[in-house]
């Protein structure tokens, strides 16, 4: 039993001082080799430096890193670029206004990921174009229908053609 943890403390010791020990050796071709293990020239070797490498358990770069985030991205709510800004019908729209507001967000996400070379989606973007799209085309037929049936001729009963672009009217 004491063998084995004196042998454990030797090996443990062994390789934590191997471990943290860096040397710089000259080749036999003239390359710089860095190795744990010793130069086949003594006289070439040189002890390189490392600090210990440790990992930050605090999490104080990632805080960081989430305050700065953060306020980047409150830099550009308060001041939006054009091609950030997205509208909604003002009247019955709630969905065009949720889906609006999403789209924002995801353009000004989109405006730092490109900053720092990350990834773009458009997912918000065209779940608002087709709501966009949808709701607009909807509206001007709505539009058109009531222009035309104010137009509609009196003692003719009318009812839009089957294109959508007109009426079709006959007498009563």
């Amino acid at each position: 039993m004491i063998r084995k943890a004196i042998w454990l403390l030797l090996t443990v010791g062994v390789a934590t001082s191997a471990a943290a020990q860096v040397n710089k050796c000259k080749g036999p071709n003239g390359k710089v080799i860095y190795s744990d293990a010793a130069c086949a020239m003594p006289e070439d070797m040189q002890r390189v430096k490392t600090n210990q490498n440790t990992v930050d358990g605090s999490g104080d770069r990632r805080n960081a890193e989430e305050v700065r985030a953060k306020s980047a991205m409150d830099a550009l709510m308060n001041n939006p670029p054009a091609q950030c800004k997205f509208g909604a019908f003002k009247y019955n729209d709630q969905k065009g206004k949720a889906l609006a507001n999403d789209a924002q967000q995801e353009c000004l996400r989109n405006v730092l990921a490109e900053q720092s070379g990350s990834p773009t989606s458009d997912r918000a973007y065209r779940l608002w174009n087709d709501h966009h799209t949808l709701t607009s085309n909807k509206r001007n037929a709505a539009v058109s229908a009531a222009i035309s049936a104010s137009r509609r001729p009196a003692g003719m009963s009318c009812k839009p053609n089957p294109m959508g672009t007109g009426l079709d009217c006959q007498p009563n």
